[in-house]
């Protein structure tokens, strides 16, 4: 075994450290406590107090529970540096991994200006940003600071005064770990990065102060900028925090998948928070139309508008949706105002912001882009004219350029200076759960073009294993000698073959070669129920439809099936050639026992927008050596209980006109129901979908639906209702009289 598959890493914040305490002070304390730690130590950094010193440390042990351990036993510890500084000759730490409020990282010296970086729902100050396990792998604190401050302010005087800055975490109650989610807002996050920023910045600063935001983290920060700059009495106590000489500071902030003009993923609330770890609360606030966003964004860019309050604006897209499946921001959605600079970024919504050196991913352009924003920006700021004024900066050619007024200083030539220059707008240029327990959302697989079967994640979750559900035992021995062999699949040859017509009904099948099957399983907690016969649950019910189906359809497709599941999608499995290994994966997964509704549209969008996409492709591309995609028989297998049936009913109204404007063939797409259980309503709901949707909205059929039921034995008539089953939804030939 690699030493970094045995290990594990943790960072942890430390502070209330006494001036005068040293790097060697804190390895000192901690391999006292533990010799193996190997602890890697950040650079110790006066807190807002300035009394007192913060760092960050990285500890590696063999698991995750004990780096934990570690941490309880140094929390509250005390330390004893060899030289102090003050008065205060030892303290009592405080060690957490939190990191809530503000977390400086790294600090230049002379530090020209202030970059905060605000994650997003579920997301961690430290981790988000953090691209694995590794100890030097969070890009905000090893990699920028560094590019950074070997650059010059004047990108056309490369031996002229460089850049330097403050880098620093912000973490809020948004996240997954709030022990109080419920009661959290836009508004209330909103007002805790004030209060943070407030305290974290010497009164009456002048520093330009830059954001780096992701996701819902935009938002946050766009809320609270509205409160602190838009004037009126309620701003008076942040204000000053964000103006000074009536010149707004922010000068510039980069959104990382900001969905600006919301999600549709935040429609189906269970899904974006089992995948992103949210509560209802903030989630309402990302939907599409969703009043509160709307406000927000149209009061932010007026206040960004005016005059005084001038800044530059990029905002960055997902590339690539999570886990194969899911988009949260669309190029479309990430733009706040058509003015700005947009472009999409490798990864998903969570990997999109974690890299793991200079060279990964789309590291390169957005290291680039907010270094040419600092550039763009901060020479134009109040604070840097002051000092070039006073001849405390210059930009000639200098190997020991004379300082900035530091952080602790007082800023009284700042507040005396001239009021600066009218602000010039410049020209715009991977849910397996991480070593630290909580959602990462990464996908390692490799990322496939939009046309092409979803990629197989490998995923390394630290979840318990669940209990496997077993199949109610059967008692009917009438039932057994019909040809049910418990968790094996019924051979093809005894469902195609008969001396009548099985000519005849093989050639029927046979038109599946044309076909990628793809099963989507219904796993949510109503597949509990038990109202099938013999009091089985539906659960068993579907097991038992499956192993009539699995042989047949691993025969004819001869690149394998895939298996989606409507809940726990970690299980998901592509190209599947082996009808048992569909069966032994159908024992792996337990219905979620949860109870969290059954949400069946964004699995089903993202199979259907996957194929549709594929055929465009090949449409635009035939002539250019493009191979024609196989056509898709989507089989869903659920007990129709669906919570988002009108999201359902769009995503298939949708893709039939896709497909109308295309001139795709008929049966280019179908989507069989396999209803499960004896749901009435549900069972309405679905004739609904296969009855109605063609010619309520002139739309191509496309859906067929079908109930399961027990076949008393493999006679005739339960071998043409497989037929139905498979063939229903794409071969408009097959007798569709409900049997």
């Amino acid at each position: 075994m690699s030493p970094r598959s045995s290990s594990s890493y943790m960072t942890f914040s430390i502070r209330n450290l006494p001036p005068g305490t040293t790097k060697d002070d804190v390895r000192a304390l901690i391999n006292t406590a533990k010799g193996d730690a190997a602890p890697r130590v950040g650079q110790l950094i006066k807190a807002p107090n300035l009394k007192t010193l913060t760092t960050t440390v990285t500890l590696r042990q063999s698991s995750v529970e004990k780096l934990k351990d570690l941490r309880n036993k140094l929390n509250k510890t005390t330390i004893f540096p060899e030289n102090p500084t003050s008065s205060m000759v030892t303290s009592e730490i405080a060690v957490s991994d939190e990191f809530m409020g503000i977390t400086t990282l790294v600090e230049h010296k002379d530090a020209q200006f202030d970059l905060y970086f605000i994650h997003g729902l579920g997301g961690h100050a430290f981790r988000s940003w953090n691209a694995d396990d590794g100890p030097t792998s969070m890009w905000p604190k090893d990699l920028l600071p560094a590019e950074i401050e070997e650059r010059p302010m004047d990108p056309e005087n490369e031996h002229g005064l460089k850049l330097a800055g403050r880098f620093s975490t912000i973490g809020y109650s948004a996240n997954a770990q709030s022990s109080h989610p419920a009661t959290t807002t836009i508004e209330k996050a909103a007002e805790d990065l004030l209060n943070s920023i407030r305290v974290d910045r010497p009164e009456g600063s002048c520093r330009p102060i830059y954001f780096a935001c992701h996701s819902l983290g935009g938002l946050v920060t766009c809320q609270a900028l509205i409160r602190a700059l838009n004037g009126t009495s309620e701003s008076d106590v942040y204000r000053k925090t964000f103006i000074q000489k009536e010149e707004c500071l922010v000068k510039g902030i980069m959104f990382f998948g900001t969905p600006f003009k919301g999600s549709s993923l935040a429609d189906f609330s269970s899904t974006i928070i089992r995948l992103l770890g949210g509560n209802t609360s903030l989630i309402e606030s990302l939907k599409i139309n969703s009043g509160a966003l709307h406000n927000i964004v149209g009061t932010f860019n007026q206040v960004r508008n005016k005059a005084a309050a001038g800044m530059q604006i990029v905002a960055t897209y997902e590339k690539a949706p999570i886990k194969g499946k899911y988009l949260v921001t669309e190029p479309g959605s990430a733009m706040i105002s058509p003015k700005d600079r947009v472009f999409g970024i490798e990864g998903d919504h969570r990997t999109m912001i974690k890299f793991r050196d200079s060279h990964d991913g789309s590291y390169p352009v957005v290291s680039e882009t907010i270094i040419r924003m600092i550039q763009d920006t901060l020479p134009t700021s109040g604070f840097i004219q002051s000092l070039i004024t006073e001849g405390k900066v210059t930009d000639s050619p200098s190997p020991d350029p004379l300082p900035f007024i530091p952080r602790t200083g007082t800023f009284a030539s700042v507040r005396t200076a001239p009021p600066p220059p009218p602000y010039a707008s410049p020209s715009s240029p991977r849910m397996p759960l991480d070593v630290f327990g909580s959602p990462d959302g990464q996908n390692d697989g490799v990322n496939s073009p939009p046309f092409s079967k979803f990629p197989l994640p490998v995923r390394a979750s630290i979840e318990p294993v669940r209990p496997r559900i077993q199949p109610t035992a059967k008692s009917d021995d009438a039932w057994s000698n019909n040809h049910f062999r418990r968790n094996k699949p019924v051979n093809a040859d005894e469902l195609i073959k008969n001396t009548q017509n099985g000519l005849e009904s093989a050639t029927k099948l046979s038109i599946l070669r044309q076909f990628d099957t793809v099963f989507l399983i219904d796993d949510t907690a109503s597949m509990w129920e038990t109202d099938c016969d013999h009091g089985r649950s539906r659960w068993d019910e579907l097991l038992e439809s499956l192993q009539y189906i699995v042989d047949i359809v691993c025969r004819y497709d001869r690149d394998g099936c895939d298996v989606h599941f409507l809940v726990d999608d970690e299980k998901d499995e592509l190209e599947i050639r082996d009808s048992q290994r569909i069966l032994n994966l159908l024992q792996e997964v337990t219905p979620d026992e949860t109870g969290g509704g059954t949400y069946m549209n964004q699995p089903l969008w993202a199979i259907v927008d996957t194929h549709v996409d594929a055929f465009q492709y090949w449409k635009s591309h035939r002539g250019k050596g493009a191979k024609r995609p196989k056509m898709l028989n989507l089989i869903v297998i659920t007990d129709g209980a669906a919570d988002d049936k009108e999201a359902v009913e769009h995503t298939v109204v949708k893709a039939a006109k896709q497909l109308d404007d295309l001139g795709a063939p008929e049966g280019q797409i179908g989507i069989q129901f396999l209803q499960i259980g004896k749901d009435d309503a549900a069972g309405r709901w679905l004739k609904t979908l296969d009855e109605s949707l063609k010619d309520r909205h002139e739309i191509r059929d496309m859906v067929d639906t079908r109930p399961w039921n027990r076949p008393d034995s493999i006679n005739d008539s339960f071998k043409q209702k497989l037929e139905k089953i498979l063939l229903g939804a794409v071969d408009r030939t097959v007798d569709n009289d409900d049997d």
